[in-house]
Formats: structure tokens, C-alpha cells, sequence
């Protein structure tokens, strides 16, 4: 009999310890969940606020693309209208001379092959005379060059 209510007593224990045990991870995974939950929540209304957000990029991107179009059209319709006052008011012949020559000086003004770079030195007047580049220019040697010794490494 002894073995039986040992027996008895390891089951009772058992059962015991794993109530406890259940209960104890129940309550650690009922508070993960109700973190993962959180979080689920959190990260959807992100994904809500991202989502507003892009379609006010996209809103925003739209709405320039449409006044930047009426741009254009509003410069074409003055462009235009002066084409055309240019023509009326104007004597006969003249609005287009007169707009081919300016064409053409603006033309000549910027396809000039002599127009060369600024110089970043001084040029030299002769092949023998220092230029401003040069690692002696500007210095005057009045010492005895036997008086100092410098060790240049070469």
C-alpha cells in the first residue's frame, strides 16, 4: 500500500506543479499578447499615417505639376499675344526684321571662338623671366648662400 499512496502523492504533485506552471506562463503570455496587440495597433495606424502621408506627396506633386502647366500655357498665351501686337502695331515688314536681327546678334554675341579663359597667373613677358608659378619668384637671394648650410634631401 505504501507504494500505491507514494504513487498517489507523485501524481497529486504533479498535477499541482503543473497548475502552476500553466498558470504562471498563462499569465506571462496574456501579457505578451496583450503587447503584441499594442504593437498591432501601433504599427496599423503608422501604416494609416504613412499611407495619408503619401497621398499628400502625391496631392502636393500633382497640384504643382497643373500650376506649373498653366505656367507655360499663361507664357505661350503672352508670347502670343505680343507676337501678335508686334505685327498690328508695327509697319509692315519691320516686327520680323527687326526680330530676325536681334536673333542673329544674340546669335554672333555667343559663338565667339576668340573668348578664351581668365588667367589664374600672371603671363610671362619673356621665355627667361620668372613666372608667377615659379618656386623663386618674388624672392631675392641678398645672403651668402656659404654662410648657411641646408640639407635639402633630393
Amino acid at each position: 500500500m505504501e507504494i500505491n499512496n507514494l504513487i498517489v502523492a507523485i501524481i497529486a504533485f504533479s498535477v499541482f506543479a503543473g497548475i502552476g506552471i500553466g498558470v504562471t506562463f498563462g499569465r506571462k503570455s496574456g501579457r505578451d499578447s496583450k503587447k503584441l496587440r499594442e504593437l498591432e495597433t501601433r504599427l496599423e495606424k503608422e501604416r494609416q499615417n504613412m499611407d495619408l502621408y503619401e497621398k499628400r506627396v502625391l496631392a502636393h506633386f500633382s497640384q504643382t505639376a497643373q500650376l506649373v502647366n498653366k505656367l507655360t500655357d499663361s507664357y505661350r498665351d503672352v508670347h502670343k499675344h505680343l507676337a501678335i501686337g508686334a505685327e498690328d502695331l508695327c509697319p509692315p515688314g519691320e516686327s520680323s526684321e527687326t526680330i530676325l536681327q536681334l536673333e542673329d546678334t544674340n546669335r554672333e554675341s555667343s559663338t565667339q571662338e576668340d573668348i578664351k579663359p581668365p588667367l589664374d597667373y600672371a603671363p610671362k613677358a619673356s621665355p627667361k623671366q620668372r613666372g608667377v608659378l615659379n618656386e623663386s619668384f618674388g624672392i631675392e637671394k641678398d645672403f651668402d648662400t656659404e654662410d648657411h648650410d641646408i640639407n635639402v634631401k633630393e
